[in-house]
């Protein structure tokens, strides 16, 4: 069975817009480095995939514990005192919550799977 170009690009559209939803709840809340740091990591994560396919499953587990452990709060703070961004191991990695990491990462591999699905060559006629 084919699948139309139409619906590959759909579920490649929303797999994507689902692994920048946890940036953009804290973007909206409180800071959008984490967003920043999903958006960079599921791009770079593509261009592995299109350029370097052999690496393409390291770059996406290196993506999803960048959104599975984002930046900010856990070890990326800003402040006056230090002029920006520092790094910090904040108080939620200190008190590492493995259940909820890792409910996070495996669906972000999820994913990234269904954006490499969705990415993947299409089968000749």
């Amino acid at each position: 069975m084919r699948v139309s170009r139409v619906l590959r690009t759909f579920v490649v559209l929303s797999a994507a817009a689902l692994l920048m939803a946890p940036g953009l709840l804290m973007a909206v809340a409180w800071t959008t480095i984490n967003l920043e740091v999903a958006l960079a990591a599921t791009a770079v994560c593509i261009f592995v995939k299109i350029w370097l396919p052999r690496w393409k499953w390291i770059s996406a587990v290196v993506a999803s514990l960048l959104i599975a452990i984002p930046p900010y709060p856990n070890w990326l703070w800003a402040d006056e005192k230090h002029d920006g961004w520092y790094f910090h191991v904040g108080y939620k990695f200190q008190h590492l919550d493995l259940g909820g990491f890792a409910t996070i990462f495996t669906v972000s591999m999820l994913l990234f799977a269904v954006i490499f699905w969705g990415t993947g060559k299409r089968q000749a006629r």
